[in-house]
């Protein structure tokens, strides 16, 4: 994904993948309460991302244009058809969007690579370290940590950016070698929960 931003509808099939991973997730008593109301059986959900006057947003927009503490999700569903029937013949079922990027542009330019603690490089730890530099020369007051992590680092096309569990990886390495700290910036919609943010540590002039 080399220099290509997410679109909307890769937000849209990361949500819905991660909903339909509830169904295959080893729960608690409370937490299969939870996932069978949120994914019905014999379901699978349906996500858009909307404005917060109820209007689409574009399919084929930059994932930028979702703002998570202004906008909203809506979670839908739509009945799995049924197999069919050997000797029957049955209508073929209604299309499925496929959870790949929307357009031959967005293919990943290197494959996508997990990578724990133990195996954070240091060329992991540049590439991190430079992408929040380019985020810091952007025109935003300071750099959200869950925005980073969710949209910006992605975008980037790393080898491990695409997975949460490696930018949590690469970010504890980063933090530990004093590259990089977090820091929480007021939040005026909710002043108990401040936001946190991510920044470059500089050597003092």
């Amino acid at each position: 994904m080399s220099n290509k931003t997410l679109k909307i509808f890769d937000l849209e099939s990361i949500l819905r993948t991660g909903l339909e991973a509830l169904e295959k997730s080893e729960l608690n008593s409370d937490s299969s309460k939870a996932a069978a109301l949120l994914v019905p059986d014999g379901y699978r959900p349906v996500v858009s991302l909307r404005h917060r006057d109820g209007r689409k947003i574009k399919s084929s927009a930059a994932a930028w244009n979702f703002d998570p503490l202004a906008d909203h999700i809506d979670i839908g569903f739509e009945k799995i058809p049924d197999p069919p029937v050997t000797g029957v013949s049955t209508n073929p079922p209604p299309p499925f969007r496929p959870l790949t990027p929307s357009t031959p542009q967005m293919a990943p330019a290197v494959a996508s690579v997990a990578v724990g603690p133990a195996e954070v490089t240091a060329l992991d730890k540049k590439q991190f370290c430079d992408a929040l530099a380019e985020a810091e020369r952007s025109s935003l007051e300071f750099i959200g940590l869950k925005r980073f992590l969710t949209y910006f680092l992605p975008a980037k096309g790393f080898a491990w950016s695409k997975k949460p569990e490696s930018c949590r990886a690469v970010l504890a390495k980063v933090i530990d070698s004093n590259e990089v700290e977090t820091y929480k910036v007021p939040n005026p919609k909710s002043p108990d929960f401040p936001t946190t943010a991510i920044r470059l540590i500089r050597p003092a002039a």
